[in-house]
């Protein structure tokens, strides 16, 4: 990942001769652009719908917290929903949003896979044309010591939407390179779900034999 996010690795196809440049994020091949957040799209910082109007709660529509996003990249639904008049009450966010958590536990992303919002510690990207949701999710993902650096100096760290919005990414040349390396990425993320997948039926059988084993159930020829 760092190698493709950074073009010091090419994917077939997307090869150039290695002539490098020296920019804001250090040295990255000249065909490389280094440009804002503010480019790749609309940002929208999340909120909350009152609390007390119950309407707008126990809905059909996702509303995300830091705490619903984990190692997976991929959000369909939240711990707590919000109905459609609650999504009326925040900007709605469309299917494949980005989020980016700026707000105490910094540099917690995620895609939303479904119309949702998101609360006020989240920083949605909603990518324009020109840009792939799946690899701002690795750029960001790739560069979570970059935004904690970014955040201010208060009692929770907090990188502002004004500094987010300018925060400064090498992205690669073309769309069509950039969902190359986003599909090379996911597919080894895929490969990553699967080998835990096993891992974790292993572990299942292992405790299962232990159990047949130490109680005598099962007896070793």
């Amino acid at each position: 990942m760092q190698g493709l996010l950074t073009g010091k690795k090419r994917l077939p196809g997307f090869e150039v001769i290695p002539r490098y440049k020296q920019t804001e994020v250090g040295v990255i091949p000249e065909d490389l652009g280094v440009r804002p957040v503010s480019t790749f799209g609309d940002i929208v910082t999340g909120g909350t719908p009152p609390t007390a109007a119950k309407s707008f709660w126990g809905g059909e529509y996702p509303w995300v917290t830091p705490t619903d996003i984990s190692t997976r990249r991929d959000i369909y639904t939240s711990e707590r929903c919000i109905s459609a008049s609650g999504l009326k009450a925040l900007r709605a966010l469309p299917a494949n949003s980005v989020l980016v958590t700026c707000i105490a536990s910094i540099g917690k992303n995620a895609v939303l896979r479904a119309v949702g919002a998101c609360n006020q510690q989240i920083n949605a990207v909603i990518p324009n044309n020109n840009h792939v949701a799946e690899l701002l999710y690795y750029i960001f993902e790739n560069s979570k010591a970059y935004l904690l650096a970014n955040a201010g100096i208060t009692a929770t760290n907090i990188v502002s939407k004004a500094v987010f919005k300018e925060l400064l990414f090498p992205l690669p040349p073309t769309k069509a390179e950039q969902q190359a390396i986003a599909t090379i990425l996911s597919d080894m993320d895929s490969e990553i779900a699967a080998l835990e997948a096993n891992l974790a039926k292993a572990h299942q059988l292992k405790q299962g034999m232990m159990q047949e084993l130490l109680t005598g159930n099962t007896r070793l020829i």
